[in-house]
This record gives C-alpha cells, structure tokens and sequence, in this order.
C-alpha cells in the first residue's frame, strides 16, 4: 500500500463520502486527489474501503427498505404473500446489478491498469455532465419507485455499468437513466443508491482479503471508511433534497469546470 497517512485518508473519505452520491463521479475525484497527494493512483483495497464507507451509509440512510426487503422476503417464504419489495424490488436490483458486475469482473485489470489516469476523466465529466442535466431537463416526472419493473432494472444496470469508466458516476448515469425512462426525481436517486450497494457489496467481497491485511498494516484505511461513512448520510440528504428542488444545472457546471481545470493543468 501507498505510504499515506490518517489526515490523507480522512480527506480521501471525505472526497469519496461526497462524490459517490453527488453525480459529479466519486473515481474521477479519487483519482485526481491521490495523485495530488502521492503521485500515483491509490490502491485498489484503499479505494474499495472508502466505497464501503459509502455502502455502509446507504444501509444506514435507506435502512427501513433494506428492512422492508428483508422481512416481506421472509413473509413470502412462510405465507406465499408477495410485495413490491420481495417481488419487485430486490429482483430489480438483483438483476440490474448484472452489467457491471459482469463487466466490471471481465475488465478489471484493464481498468485498473489504463483508466485511473486523470487525462481519461477529461471527457466523461464534461459530455456526461451536460448529458444528464438534459435529459433532466427534458423528461417527464411521471412515475415513481411502485412503478418498476425488470425492463427498468436492466437499462439502469447497464447505465449504471457505464461509471466504470472513470468520469462518467455511478449515481449520475444510473439517475440519468431512470430520469429517461420517467422517474421523478427523488425516485431517480433513490432507486440509484439502492442499485449501487450490491455491487459495491460485491467488490468489497472479492478485495477482502487486500483490505483486512492492509488494514493490519495501516489503521488510516479505517479512518478512511469512517469519514467516507459520516459524510456519505450527509450527502444522501442533500442531494435527495437539492436535486428534486433544482435539477441538475449545478452539476453539470461543476462537471465541466473540473474537466477544464484539469485539461488546462495537464497540457498548458
């Protein structure tokens, strides 16, 4: 593991716990900070942890739906009654989880190896970020989270796949998404948080064993989780509360001023 320390880690949890639910792309400010900081990409194990904080804040934040999913799953089990939970819910994020679990698996090394780089977020913070402050713009708020179905979960899953590529946001293609196909706003959100935990649940499994022995090695890997935890809530609240007020304008401003401050510092 890169040499880091607890401040470095504390502020890296903060970037994370702020990016992952704003759609402004969590690696793309991850990437850009730990090559600030040290020079070089942080490591894979650091940057799952941080992810898990942000996990670990959606079970928290959206924790009467995970409860609702699990016990109507049990009721199902021991009455035969469905639910829109155990019947619709967890199969829609079980199944839009699908594409970039899929792909994520299949490319990971080319991934880890050729995308974290700045210069590649160039491009998807700035197209991706006028590209779902328009397609909020211009979509209908007509339907809501009761109205899903599994044609819903696969395109939002395979939007959702899209963030693999560093810049683009898994929050931000997977509300975009679920915008298009006319969700109203804070159904968009919600359903893209709730989308994200099995496959950050995922990736977090498969680094494990990274993780644990770094964290033996290194406690700031804990401070890290921690700060991306607290700061993840706050940033749930707030971007379920500003985006339904205001849109996506915000964003999209934010998103291409960051992909020129970092073209202008890498090429002038």
């Amino acid at each position: 593991m890169e040499d880091i320390n607890s401040l470095e880690a504390i502020w890296l949890g903060f970037i994370q716990g702020t990016t992952e639910f704003l759609p402004i792309s969590s690696s793309a400010h991850l990437i850009l900070n730990s090559w600030f900081l040290n020079g070089k990409p942080i490591s894979l194990a650091l940057n799952v942890s941080l992810h898990f904080g942000s996990l670990l804040a959606v079970l928290v934040f959206f924790f009467k739906d995970w409860l609702a999913i699990f016990t109507d799953s049990i009721n199902y089990f021991q009455t035969g009654a469905k639910s829109f939970h155990s019947h619709v819910l967890l199969p829609a994020l079980l199944i839009g989880t699908i594409p970039a679990g899929v792909i994520g698996l299949s490319a990971k090394s080319f991934i880890d190896e050729h995308l974290h780089q700045p210069i590649v977020t160039i491009f998807p913070l700035a197209i991706v970020g006028i590209a779902i402050w328009l397609i909020d713009k211009h979509s209908a708020q007509v339907r809501d989270m009761r109205q899903l179905n599994m044609k819903d979960a696969i395109l939002v899953g395979l939007a959702q796949a899209v963030a693999l590529i560093p810049g683009v946001s898994r929050s931000g293609s997977s509300i975009g998404a679920a915008r298009l196909l006319g969700f109203k706003r804070e159904d968009a959100a919600r359903f893209s948080f709730l989308l994200g935990t099995p496959a950050i649940l995922g990736a977090t499994i498969l680094e494990s064993k990274d993780i644990i022995g770094e964290l033996s090695a290194n406690n700031a890997m804990f401070y890290g989780l921690i700060s991306s935890f607290l700061v993840g809530i706050v940033s749930i609240k707030f971007l379920l509360a500003i985006f339904k007020r205001f849109g996506l304008l915000w964003c999209a401003a934010y998103r291409v001023a960051l992909a020129v401050g970092i073209a202008i510092y890498l090429f002038i």
